[in-house]
C-alpha cells in the first residue's frame, strides 16, 4: 500500500464516522464537532474512500486550531449544488477575517477562492470543482504565496502576506455571521488532512494516488474491442455513486477503496445504448 509523507501532519479526518458528535481526527488532537441546523443532515454515507460526510445546507463540522504561518489543506469534495457559496475552510462568524470557498452557479460556479484581512484580500485561483463527482483540491501557504490545486492540476498563485491560519474556530459547510447562516451548499467530504507546512506538487500528486488496501479493476469491451469510456461505481447496500473514473485506451479501469464491501460496476452508454452493468463485485485485497 503506497503511503504519503505525514511529516507536520496537524490533523487527518477520515470523514468515516460521527460519535458523540464528532468527528475523528486520527492524529487525536483536533476532532471536528457537528453541529446540524434546521435540517438535522450531517451524516455519514458512501464515500470517495469507504465512508464520507455529507453536509446539507444550515450544518457544520467546527474546529478550533493553534495559528500555523504556513500550511496545507488536502482532501477530496463532491458538491451536489452550487446554489450557494460552499465553505471548504472559514473563521466561524467571521467570514472576511479567513476563508476557502468555492462560489456559486452566479459566480461561475464552483470556483475555488481564498480571501483574508489584508491586501490583496481576495484570491481567486482560475480552477473549478466539479458538481456530483470527486474532486482532489489541495491549498497550500508558504508565508509567501498562497496556491491551489484541483486534481494535481495547479490554478494561479498569489503573493501575499496574509494567508497564515490565526488560531481561531474553523468551519467546513455552511458558515455563521452574526449568528445568521450564511453561504451553504449540499456537499460530501472525505479524506482531509491539514499540514503546518507548504506541501510541494509532488507530494500532492502523491495523496492524488494514495493507495487504499482494496480495489476494484477490470476491462470494458464490446464486440470485442476496448470502451474507453467513463466507468461508475456504487454501493450495492446503498445504490449510492460512489466513484467515477475513465477507462484508459484498452478500456481498463481500476477503482481504489478502503473497505472490501459488495460493489456494482457500470459502464456509461453511449446514446441510444443499454449501461453494462457487473456485480455485486466484492474488492480484492492488494
Amino acid at each position: 500500500m503506497a503511503t504519503v509523507n505525514n511529516s507536520g501532519l496537524v490533523a487527518h479526518w477520515l470523514m468515516d464516522e460521527i460519535v458523540d458528535g464528532q468527528v475523528a481526527d486520527q492524529m487525536g488532537s483536533y476532532p471536528l464537532s457537528v453541529s446540524s441546523g434546521m435540517n438535522q443532515s450531517v451524516s455519514v454515507t458512501d464515500g470517495r474512500f469507504n465512508k464520507a460526510i455529507f453536509i446539507d445546507k444550515a450544518d457544520q463540522m467546527i474546529v478550533t486550531l493553534p495559528s500555523m504561518p504556513q500550511w496545507t489543506l488536502i482532501g477530496w469534495a463532491r458538491p451536489i449544488s452550487f446554489d450557494e457559496y460552499g465553505h471548504l475552510f472559514s473563521v466561524l462568524n467571521n467570514q472576511l477575517k479567513f476563508l476557502i470557498k468555492v462560489g456559486n452557479s452566479s459566480f461561475n460556479g464552483g470556483l475555488l477562492y481564498a480571501y483574508a484581512t489584508g491586501e490583496p484580500a481576495s484570491v481567486v485561483s482560475g480552477l473549478n470543482l466539479a458538481l456530483n463527482v470527486w474532486n482532489h483540491y489541495a491549498i497550500t501557504y508558504d508565508g509567501t504565496a498562497i496556491r491551489f490545486y484541483v486534481n494535481t492540476v495547479e490554478g494561479i498563485p498569489a503573493e501575499s502576506a496574509n494567508f497564515g491560519i490565526p488560531a481561531d474556530t474553523y468551519v467546513i459547510g455552511a458558515n455563521l455571521v452574526s449568528d445568521v447562516v450564511v453561504e451553504d451548499i449540499q456537499w460530501f467530504h472525505d479524506q482531509r488532512r491539514l499540514y503546518n507546512r507548504a506541501l510541494p506538487l509532488t507530494e500532492i500528486i502523491e495523496h492524488y494516488n494514495e493507495e487504499s488496501p482494496y480495489y476494484i479493476d477490470g476491462t470494458i469491451r464490446e464486440d470485442g474491442l476496448p470502451q474507453p469510456r467513463k466507468v461508475r461505481l456504487y454501493s450495492a447496500e446503498s445504490g449510492n455513486l460512489l466513484q467515477e473514473v475513465t477507462a484508459d485506451v484498452n478500456g481498463e479501469y481500476a477503482f481504489q477503496l478502503f473497505e472490501d464491501s459488495d460493489k456494482f460496476v457500470m459502464a456509461v452508454p453511449e446514446a441510444g445504448r443499454r449501461p453494462l452493468v457487473h456485480g455485486p463485485v466484492r474488492a480484492k485485497q492488494r
